[in-house]
């Protein structure tokens, strides 16, 4: 398991929540439109939304 879902794992009661991870992959980012202040540079490894 990655460090997210790692700590995610512990902060959840696995019985009562749901919690999903979506993977997107690398080559999409250049498709990304972003509105308001410019993205991070460089990207970081995960983003949580």
């Amino acid at each position: 398991m990655k460090w997210l879902q790692v700590q995610v794992r512990k902060k959840i009661k696995l019985e009562e929540d749901n919690v999903r991870f979506y993977w997107i992959p690398a080559d999409a980012l250049p498709k990304t439109l972003t509105l308001g202040s410019a993205p991070p540079e460089p990207p970081p490894q995960a983003y949580m939304i």
